[in-house]
């Protein structure tokens, strides 16, 4: 599951609700503060989730994996602009390894910062198929309509919600007091080796992104 916190703001009980509710297993979070962090560990996240890879930031640039298995800390991927994102390997029982991104390229909020965006998200790793598994979730800042969104899944992935036929499933902005129509910016982005059984959105308070959801089938180890 992929949640963007809005500079730490996003209701922690909401989280830990769905991830109680759909029997989540990981969850990359993006815009995530020391705040964020405290929220979580009050409302239960580190319960039910217990092993994490943790880079809380100031503002927009912090990032975290949660995960029930156990991980390891790859580190956090400074893009050009001051966006990153936190690295985590996954050891899943019975399946291979497994390299999670939390992902989140600075924003082209404006054309001066379209050129941030696009430095930002050609740093996106390109898939190991001879390696670990890789998946990259978070909040993409695009679409499958941009050209450099569709040149990350050419370095050997594919869109989850696009496999699952849910890829008209809107994520951003939250609901209709933005006065703009939907579009889908935060994805569950798999390697071709990984099956994809369901992706729903999922509302989000306090947050300007719904939570993705995605059901995934790992190869076996």
């Amino acid at each position: 599951m992929s949640v963007n916190m809005l500079m730490g703001g996003a209701d922690p009980a909401t989280i830990v609700g769905l991830v109680k509710r759909l029997d989540v297993d990981l969850v990359a979070l993006q815009e995530y503060t020391d705040e964020a962090k405290a929220a979580l560990a009050e409302a239960g996240l580190d319960q039910v989730l217990p092993n994490a890879v943790s880079y809380p930031r100031p503002g927009v640039t912090g990032s975290a994996v949660y995960s029930r298995f156990v991980v390891s800390d790859l580190g956090y991927r400074q893009f050009p602009s001051t966006f990153g994102q936190a690295q985590a390997g996954v050891r899943v029982p019975g399946a291979k390894d497994v390299r999670v991104e939390s992902v989140h390229p600075c924003a082209p909020a404006n054309s001066r910062l379209s050129g941030c965006w696009e430095r930002d998200i050609e740093q996106e790793p390109a898939a190991t198929p001879d390696g670990a598994v890789n998946l990259l979730i978070g909040d993409f800042n695009a679409t499958l309509d941009h050209e450099k969104f569709r040149a990350v899944l050419a370095k050997g992935y594919r869109d989850a919600a696009d496999v699952a036929g849910a890829g008209f499933e809107a994520s951003w902005p939250y609901d209709e007091r933005w006065f703009i129509p939907g579009v889908t910016l935060d994805h569950v982005v798999a390697d071709k080796r990984v099956g994809v059984r369901k992706v729903t959105v999922h509302r989000m308070p306090n947050s300007d992104h719904k939570a993705v959801f995605a059901e995934l089938v790992l190869p076996k180890a």
